[in-house]
């Protein structure tokens, strides 16, 4: 069993001459001197093992946090908590073509609340301050993976729902859907093999395949935002993610080793660059919901040498990205009130 706890607090950054950060920033005076955070975390871990054959583990995790400030941004988190619990089940030694399983599963949530009422903006506002969101996130994940002799087969599965919503004085304080209660599924394959290919080489081969469905809440998302911008009234995404790697690994008796590896994956817009919709003063923050996924194809290279209690290594690699999710200014298309241009993603391709 294993339990703590731990409190950490801060004064804001000074530079050199010992100015505070808050001072050169757009805080009100009377805010300069408040604490840049203040956090508290308990957590709690209970496990069990039977020799060397079977463990179980769980873990608990609270996390409470108060005034964040964020001085790079407008506004700063007047709280931010944190609840997380995983579970684990590993077992070794089963025999016959299984050799081991590990099973494990873990749920996160995180309630977050941020305005500008330490800001020169919020003075003579209504209610304190003149912009405030309010954030939630919740993700579940399981996955569960059978160890085979040289190799390994598995499953997993997630889901990441994300909302937020967003209130300005200067629109009356009328709620925004900003992220519109975007849940984000996953479910997965994959496998991994390994086998010698005579003395001095090694190959490793990996393959996965996803199945992604990203859906915000029709009900309440901004679809007239997204039709202004992309000419889109979309709010769901599927995407199937094929991805793989393999690897050769070569070793000499002189201690030279070297090692070449290429590898594919993918990923899908987050919820943000998805299906955002905010209207603001001056520029808009929009999403673009038929965000293609980016696919990373890269070739990895490391080289080790170990001589004498000495070990020098070295790598180099490089990516290609198609349809890499990058941040754009984009111009409305439609007619309509608002701004005229907006905060967006974009596909490009792109080099690592």
């Amino acid at each position: 069993m294993l339990g703590g706890y731990s409190y950490r607090v801060s004064e804001p950054f000074r530079d050199g001459s010992g100015t505070r950060v808050t001072e050169t920033t757009n805080y009100r005076p009377e805010a300069w001197g408040q604490d840049a955070f203040e956090i508290g975390t308990g957590w709690a871990r209970l496990g069990w093992r039977s020799g060397d054959r079977h463990q179980v583990q769980l873990g608990w995790t609270r996390q409470k946090a108060d005034s964040l400030l964020y001085p790079y941004l407008r506004m700063d988190a007047v709280y931010d908590d944190t609840d997380r619990v995983n579970l684990f089940y590993e077992a070794n030694g089963l025999g016959g073509a299984v050799k081991g399983l590990a099973a494990r599963a873990s749920y996160a949530r995180v309630d977050h609340w941020m305005t500008d009422e330490s800001r020169l903006s919020s003075v003579g506002t209504p209610r304190g301050w003149s912009m405030g969101t309010d954030a939630s996130t919740e993700t579940s994940e399981a996955r569960f993976e059978l160890r085979l002799s040289g190799a390994s087969v598995g499953a997993e599965a997630s889901r990441r729902r994300w909302d937020a919503r967003t209130a300005m004085a200067g629109m009356g304080y009328r709620e925004q859907p900003t992220i519109p209660d975007v849940k984000t599924d996953v479910v997965g394959l994959f496998a991994e093999g390994t086998r010698a290919l005579g003395s001095s080489f090694l190959l490793t081969a990996g393959a996965r395949l996803d199945h992604v469905r990203a859906e915000a809440d029709a009900s309440v998302a901004n679809t007239d935002l997204y039709y202004a911008y992309y000419g889109t009234r979309t709010t769901s995404a599927r995407h199937t993610l094929p991805g793989g790697k393999l690897r050769l690994d070569w070793a000499s008796a002189g201690g030279l080793e070297l090692a070449a590896t290429l590898g594919h994956t993918a990923r899908v817009g987050e919820a943000n660059e998805l299906f955002i919709a905010l209207r603001r003063k001056g520029h808009d923050w929009v999403g673009y919901p038929d965000l293609e996924p980016a696919r990373n194809t890269g070739l990895d290279v490391t080289a080790a040498w170990e001589r004498g209690g000495v070990r020098l290594t070295g790598s180099v690699f490089a990516c290609r990205i198609a349809n890499f999710i990058d941040v754009v200014a984009r111009d409305r298309q439609g007619a309509g009130k608002g701004n005229p241009d907006a905060r967006s993603w974009a596909n490009v391709d792109a080099t690592m």
